[in-house]
């Protein structure tokens, strides 16, 4: 079984070589370009896992993941968190507060390291 994977950000160029790694690695990907299409996009789609990235129009990951956190089926589903900074401690604090999965930076994390975390916490998810 394919794991669909919703990926929301709004770097085209980000986005597209996301999603071909994502696929790569054989997971079914949904693709949104903002916070408001991605929580839009989940209802419809009901992913496995989320990858945010934060700074995003409309609404920014961080407000998707608390929106998520907030419901009852969001409270257990994986959430990829990506910035394209490296947090400082107030962003840290704020990223924590709605307990994504892992938060990776960009640039600084390979997408290989991704997608490894990613199919490793959807592997112990299942055998849970």
């Amino acid at each position: 079984m394919k794991h669909k994977i919703l990926l929301a950000d709004d770097d085209e160029g980000f986005l597209g070589v996301c999603r071909t790694f994502l696929e790569r690695a054989n997971f079914d990907v949904t693709v949104a370009h903002d916070g408001e299409e991605a929580l839009a996009l989940l209802e419809k789609e009901k992913p496995h896992a989320l990858v945010l990235d934060i700074m995003m129009p409309k609404k920014d990951g961080l407000a998707v993941t608390k929106e998520v956190r907030q419901t009852p089926w969001g409270e257990h589903i994986p959430i990829f968190i990506l910035t394209a900074k490296d947090p400082d401690d107030a962003l840290l604090k704020e990223i924590n507060e709605w307990s994504p999965t892992y938060y990776f930076v960009k640039g600084n994390d390979r997408f290989e390291d991704i997608i490894s975390k990613i199919q490793e916490t959807l592997t112990e998810q299942e055998n849970s």
